[in-house]
């Protein structure tokens, strides 16, 4: 049974913002995680440089050394980038975000919600009227805020710039392995 009719639905109106918050949670996730990785990527390698170039390890050495690395970086590589990818946050979770980060929602959101998905809302004897008036004004105090906001645009910031400086290391890194003999000498075998 339909509460309310297509355009008072608050889920209807819902989706496309949850839609948009899961993926800037992504983004947000994917650049926190690949930043960090990449700054314990770099730290490992000058790390790995610097045993190899002042202790002159031999080949079997640094072999140990390379799989331990490996190893290491694909741990945190899973932790920090695809475990957090590959686990959806649900939609009731998102919303209780939203309504954590607007407490003028007074649970506006989440009961709209839940209600709209009781289908059997008369046979638990509740009040159809009054359900369909929860879910309006859930709408109704929905559409004056925005989704994504939940998120920290400051953090995010913070972490797009570890990440870019985490990169300019690299490519210095990269560069310093071409064009110095020091490097060279770190790096032959």
């Amino acid at each position: 049974m339909e509460i309310v009719n297509r355009d008072e639905s608050l889920v209807a109106y819902v989706r496309p913002q949850i839609a948009r918050l899961r993926s800037s949670l992504r983004w947000w996730l994917s650049v926190r995680g690949l930043g960090r990785w990449l700054l314990i990527v770099v730290a490992c390698l000058l790390a790995d440089v610097a045993v190899d170039r002042f202790f002159q390890m031999d080949y079997s050495q640094r072999l140990v050394m390379f799989g331990l690395l490996v190893a290491v970086l694909t741990y945190l590589l899973i932790r920090w980038v695809v475990r957090p990818l590959t686990r959806a946050a649900s939609d009731q979770a998102l919303l209780l975000q939203v309504e954590d980060h607007y407490p003028q929602l007074n649970e506006a959101l989440i009961g709209g919600w839940q209600l709209e998905h009781d289908a059997r809302i008369a046979e638990k004897g509740w009040s159809v009227a009054l359900a369909a008036e929860t879910i309006r004004r859930g709408r109704a105090a929905v559409s004056k805020v925005n989704f994504t906001d939940t998120l920290d645009r400051a953090r995010h910031r913070q972490n797009w710039l570890l990440l870019g400086g985490v990169c300019g290391l690299l490519a210095l890194l990269g560069w310093g392995v071409v064009s110095t003999e020091f490097f060279r000498g770190a790096t032959s075998c």
